[in-house]
């Protein structure tokens, strides 16, 4: 294929007018069509992306939320058995010195290491409480995050969508109107 004073000379014999007809605007109005297009196309591609990326970011995020929850939970229980172990050992010792001083497992002495051992007990549960309302707040974080994701993804995609279709229109109405100018 050659170009020879305005026309194209292909292999099989064939001619064509370079351009036929016009002033050579279309041809502008193409390119500046298709470079619109184009831009819209790239424009589109980065707010899908970004979209795909905020998504990623949240679930690792609510990843993070839900290994927080374990670990308060799990950090309550060790707590709790520390708790139950230390009253465990200062009960021995209150029994070892109420037998080396002669006084009996019963009436106050009974009563007091009873009272102790239950407050000790409370004192567990409540750490557990605590640990399980930690982890509560962390698992509802994990939820929102999510959630999140999923509201990323669609407003990427979305948005993507409408810039495309937005560029498209403004390539088509630019090139409709400066065609349609020229013809005029």
């Amino acid at each position: 294929m050659t170009l020879i004073d305005g026309f194209w000379h292909f292999d099989d014999g064939t001619v064509v007018r370079a351009i036929s007809g016009g002033t050579g605007v279309e041809t502008a109005a193409i390119i500046v069509a298709v470079a619109a297009v184009a831009a819209a196309g790239v424009s589109a591609y980065a707010q899908y992306q970004q979209g795909q990326d905020q998504a990623k970011a949240a679930r690792y995020n609510s990843k993070l939320a839900e290994n927080q929850a374990i670990a308060a939970r799990q950090n309550a229980e060790v707590q709790a058995e520390r708790i139950r172990e230390r009253t465990d050992v200062m009960r021995a010792e209150a029994r070892a010195r109420a037998a080396a001083s002669g006084v009996g497992f019963e009436g106050s002495p009974l009563l007091v290491i009873a009272e102790n051992a239950k407050n000790a007990e409370l004192e567990a549960q409540r750490a557990t409480y605590a640990g399980n309302v930690q982890a509560m707040g962390f698992e509802g974080d994990s939820a929102i995050k999510k959630f999140s994701a999923g509201v990323y993804e669609r407003a990427g995609t979305l948005g993507a969508g409408a810039t495309l279709l937005s560029g498209v229109g403004s390539a088509f109405s630019g090139y409709y109107g400066v065609t349609r100018y020229s013809a005029a």
